[in-house]
């Protein structure tokens, strides 16, 4: 079994989904976290043996890619190839912590005037309806 978000999912079923998905886990060999706060979720709350899981992080290392990709991908998005870029890759869902990151970004932007160049790169499935609040709250921020 995969556990790839804490379990705040199921809080809109019923009790008897959480529990199945509870019995499941004592009949899984292994079961894989990719963060911290969801192997520490497995263990403390749900009961899942240390022993039983397993943490593998989403992500790729920067060695895993070949520069003419990155000059590529560099190019078709407009980013000057000296720029740093920040990349989050996950599904907009409030409790991922957009509104905190481009906060910080603003505030950096604005305390620390001129800044390298950088960008931020956002990509995600926005089945909740946050990303025109996300973009506004860049733009309000100056970023």
């Amino acid at each position: 079994m995969s556990r790839r978000s804490l379990n705040n999912y199921l809080a809109k079923y019923p009790t008897f989904v959480r529990n199945i998905e509870l019995n499941l886990h004592k009949k899984m060999s292994a079961i894989l976290a990719n963060s911290q706060a969801v192997a520490i979720q497995l263990k403390e709350n749900e009961g899942v043996a240390p022993e039983k899981i397993h943490l593998i992080y989403n992500g790729i290392g920067e060695n895993e890619l070949e520069d003419s990709d990155l000059t590529s991908t560099r190019n078709f998005l407009g980013i000057d190839e000296k720029s740093t870029v920040l990349i989050v890759l996950a599904n907009l869902l409030p409790y991922k912590g957009y509104r905190d990151l481009i906060d910080a970004c603003s505030i950096l932007s604005q305390e620390f005037g001129e800044l390298p160049d950088w960008d931020l790169i956002i990509v995600g499935n926005d089945s909740v309806g946050i990303k025109r609040e996300l973009e506004e709250l860049a733009l309000a921020g100056g970023i």
